[in-house]
């Protein structure tokens, strides 16, 4: 028997950038989703610590340097001969280097772009003054936990986030931890045996 996928029972879980990605979604398609949990996600790519160059240590690898994405954007432009060349996959532990730079350089809205669909504090903003808007019926039950100490997505960004749909949509179903710790600070957290997660 094939499987079958009920998608009445959508839950969407991400982290980092796929945290991001999934809080887009949500807000996209949030009669799709029935709810969504986001750990230590992107959510202000406007705040000082994306858009503005300065020492980064990021989980304590250093600034690296700026020939790095240079060099890596013009192999793929070489890759076919000047063409715009799209990347659909790679292996992440291949990209690191080059995005540890563009978020030390203050590079990342350089890649990112700058249209207001992109910035999921700015679409809560949006939709909350918009005639055609649903309120909180928009927004699907909402998860986010994040490390106080994190040094790859600052936790403000979820506080800014936080603070956004509570004055947008006061009624929505949300809640968000901020906990002791670095980027993935819940490898070992579980159900049973961590105190704010159970609950």
């Amino acid at each position: 028997m094939p499987l079958k996928l009920d998608l009445s029972q959508t839950l969407l879980l991400r982290e980092s950038a796929g945290g991001y990605l999934a809080v887009q979604l949500a807000l996209s398609h949030p009669s799709d989703i029935q709810a969504l949990v986001a750990l230590y996600p992107v959510l202000d790519p406007r705040s000082k610590f994306y858009t503005t160059s300065y020492e980064k240590p990021m989980h304590g690898i250093w600034n690296r340097l700026v020939s790095i994405v240079d060099y890596h954007i013009a192999s793929l432009q070489s890759a076919l001969s000047g063409q715009r060349l799209v990347v659909t996959e790679a292996d992440p532990l291949n990209c690191l280097q080059q995005s540890y730079a563009v978020v030390q350089h203050g590079w990342y809205l350089d890649f990112l772009g700058q249209d207001r669909e992109l910035f999921p504090i700015e679409r809560f903003m949006d939709s909350a003054s918009s005639e055609d808007s649903d309120g909180d019926r928009n927004i699907p039950p909402v998860f986010i936990f994040h490390g106080k100490d994190d040094t790859f997505e600052p936790y403000q960004g979820t506080l800014r986030f936080v603070e956004a749909l509570g004055k947008t949509h006061p009624f929505a179903k949300y809640r968000w931890e901020i906990q002791p710790g670095d980027h993935r600070f819940d490898a070992d957290a579980n159900i049973k045996h961590t105190p704010w997660l159970k609950e």
